[in-house]
C-alpha cells in the first residue's frame, strides 16, 4: 500500500484496496460494505489513483465525545477558530469553541446564542488556491 487509507467517513471503519489486475477488470478496487451509507465503490488502473481518490476528501466531522477542541486563534486565546459544527436543536451552522466560566461551550454565529447541544464539529476546508494570471 502507498499510503495510509483513511477509515470510512460515516461508519469509521478500516477500508482496504483490492488486486483485481489480474481479472477481466483489469484494476485495482476499493469496494466497502459501510453500515450507514451501504456499498462504496471506487474504481481506478492503478493503487495509487484509487487510493488518492479514497484520500481526498474535505475535513471529516469529529466527535465532542472524543475531548478534542478545534485550533485556537492564537496561544493566548480563550476560543477557537471558527467551525462548523451539528446542533440538536439548529442543525449544521458555523460556531467557535469557547472557554467560558470555566468550562468549554460553543457559540454560534447564526444565533449569536452559546449552544449546548452540539453532537459533532469539523473545521472549514480552506479556500481554493489563487492562480495568478
Amino acid at each position: 500500500m502507498n499510503e495510509e487509507l483513511k477509515t470510512c467517513p460515516f461508519c469509521r471503519e478500516s477500508v482496504e484496496v483490492n488486486d483485481y489486475t489480474g481479472s477481466p477488470a483489469g484494476c485495482h478496487l476499493l469496494l466497502h460494505k459501510c453500515k450507514i451509507a451501504g456499498v462504496i465503490k471506487i474504481e481506478g488502473y492503478s493503487r495509487s489513483a484509487v487510493e488518492e481518490a479514497w484520500n481526498t476528501r474535505p475535513s471529516e466531522w469529529v466527535s465532542v465525545d472524543e475531548k478534542s477542541a478545534p485550533t485556537w486563534v492564537d496561544e493566548d486565546s480563550n476560543e477557537s477558530e471558527p467551525v462548523i459544527v451539528n446542533s440538536k436543536m439548529w442543525g449544521v451552522q458555523a460556531a467557535k469553541f469557547c472557554w467560558w466560566k470555566g468550562k468549554g461551550t460553543w457559540y454560534s454565529f447564526m444565533t449569536q446564542d452559546w449552544l449546548d447541544d452540539v453532537t459533532d464539529w469539523q473545521e472549514l476546508p480552506l479556500p481554493p488556491e489563487r492562480i495568478e494570471k
